[in-house]
């Protein structure tokens, strides 16, 4: 459901719009939004070389996305953010690409890591208990890090705006943060909060803002601070439980 805004907050299902990206080129759906386009190759941090498509034992980063019937992309496969679904599959990340997983034998297992066009991505961590990706372009960065201990599953999609512009952020499906830069803080201006969404956090403190908002086993932050003369804004998503 919309917060109670005339901000003109769009379907959140679609990811996050942010008005406070530097153009309407780099402005970036929040973590959620399913995605489609060509992919790019990924780097795996872990040995600093390119990984191949072809290699068995690694996970596919290139290849065509799927077509449904009528010719259009196939998206319905796509785990959101905004979805406030706790599954193993296909997770879009923001707009910058998709991460498959599978949790087999109480083990995570990297499957296939899709870049959208434009976006570089590296392979942080894979192991048995923990998958971490990046996605970079120009000032946006997204990171996927997937967890699991315990029974215990963690899924968190962060984005960071370096450096960003004062304005509003969607947060997800939780709410609208404005803010502005005055005298090199930064102000809270405006908080629109959607139904069902609780406040846990709203600090504006040392000129910065953090905002956390919760629902369920579903958790968005905001964070932004101005430093060396530009604003650096964080938006976060998370979510986890019992899985299977």
């Amino acid at each position: 459901m919309k917060p109670s805004t005339t901000l003109g907050i769009g379907v959140l299902l679609a990811g996050l719009v942010l008005a406070g990206c530097s153009d309407d080129d780099d402005a970036s759906p929040s973590p959620g939004e399913a995605t489609t386009t060509a992919p790019t190759d990924a780097t795996d941090e872990s040995n600093g070389t390119d990984t191949p498509a072809d290699d068995a034992n690694q996970p596919t980063t290139t290849g065509e996305p799927d077509e449904s019937a009528d010719g259009g992309e196939d998206d319905s496969n796509v785990i959101s953010a905004s979805d406030g679904v706790l599954s193993d599959g296909v997770w879009a990340v923001g707009d910058a690409g998709t991460v498959e997983f599978v949790l087999r034998d109480g083990q995570l297992e990297l499957v296939e890591v899709l870049a959208n066009d434009g976006w570089r991505v590296s392979i942080d961590e894979r192991s048995p208990d923990e998958i971490e990706v990046d996605f970079e372009r120009d000032n946006l960065e997204y990171e996927i890090e997937i967890e699991y201990e315990n029974g215990i599953l963690e899924i968190e999609i962060d984005l960071d705006i370096d450096p960003a512009e004062a304005g509003s952020f969607e947060i997800g499906p939780a709410g609208v943060v404005t803010v502005s830069v005055v005298d090199g803080r930064v102000v809270l201006d405006d908080l629109a909060v959607a139904e069902g969404w609780t406040v846990v956090e709203q600090d504006t403190d040392d000129g910065e803002v953090e905002v956390e908002l919760r629902q369920g086993n579903m958790e968005w932050e905001f964070e932004a601070e101005f430093d060396d003369g530009r604003l650096e804004v964080e938006i976060d998503f998370e979510i986890e439980g019992q899985f299977p």
